[in-house]
């Protein structure tokens, strides 16, 4: 199909993605990390991706990277004012300690990964942060 740019308002764009995360989560999920281009090196929780089985997870995440960076710029300034872009990485679903604690690999999303044909078969879950103090941030390499 077609993928153009979403003519939808942000935040129902924001709730389809949610319904499709809640419905695929059992399936294929990842917690997804974001840094910008400019500092590799710090990565930021940003929420979780899922897909329906067979799908890539990685290539659920890809086909929502719009929502994902807009919804992850209000996480830093140094996000929000990225001039070289954002990056976006994956975790195993729900592993934010072991990515703290180096123990879990963080995977760089790799440039040409499949995205799932359709829409419908993968969603997105922002972290939502009660507040700046709980931010979820780890310093280290991702491969």
């Amino acid at each position: 199909g077609k993928r153009g740019r979403s003519k939808k308002p942000f935040k129902s764009q924001v709730v389809d993605a949610h319904n499709g995360f809640e419905k695929w989560k059992d399936d294929e999920a990842a917690d997804v990390w974001i840094a910008s281009r400019a500092q590799p090196t710090r990565w930021w929780l940003a929420g979780y991706a899922a897909c329906k089985s067979g799908c890539d997870v990685a290539g659920a995440t890809t086909a929502q990277k719009a929502l994902i960076y807009k919804m992850g710029v209000t996480l830093d300034r140094s996000l929000e004012q990225a001039p070289d872009g954002l990056i976006a990485a994956t975790a195993p679903f729900q592993s934010e300690a072991g990515v703290i604690d180096s123990s879990v690999p963080l995977k760089l999303i790799p440039r040409h990964v499949a995205i799932p044909e359709d829409a419908s078969e993968y969603g997105y879950e922002p972290k939502v942060y009660q507040n700046a103090d709980n931010l979820v941030f780890v310093e280290r390499e991702a491969s």
